[in-house]
């Protein structure tokens, strides 16, 4: 049956007793190299290399470049200098400082003078004034 066929056939690949075949050290040698290219895939070129290295520096070189100046600010509303934001206050009406008020005094001063002087304070101006002269 079937243990017969096996034999068989590790017979046909020169294994022994089911023992895996001893390969020279030469034989070790190529089998690692064949593995270590399958491993690798198809391999590049030396100008394939250069070419992929040279793409990768470039976009390091743009990227750290991008790094170095920060994020875009195209998209950002442009920031104002302080007059522009106080004229936009003062043209909105928004009071910056108290501003003073005309006021007529003029009826105030009619009334003070139209009025008749007290005899006792004019009495007592009057001495004082001598008293000064003195």
């Amino acid at each position: 049956g079937r243990g017969r066929a096996r034999a068989r056939l590790a017979e046909a690949m020169g294994l022994k007793g089911g023992k895996k075949p001893v390969l020279t050290l030469a034989e070790q040698k190529a089998r690692r190299e064949e593995q270590a290219k399958k491993a690798k895939g198809p391999g590049l070129t030396v100008k394939e290399r250069q070419e992929r290295n040279k793409r990768i520096t470039r976009e390091y070189q743009e990227e750290r470049l991008r790094a170095a100046f920060g994020e875009s600010r195209d998209w950002q509303p442009k920031r104002k200098m302080w007059w522009e934001e106080l004229k936009e206050e003062v043209d909105e009406g928004v009071v910056v400082a108290p501003t003073r008020k005309k006021v007529s005094r003029l009826d105030d001063n009619l009334k003070k003078l139209a009025q008749k002087p007290d005899p006792r304070l004019s009495a007592l101006l009057e001495k004082a004034l001598d008293m000064r002269k003195k």
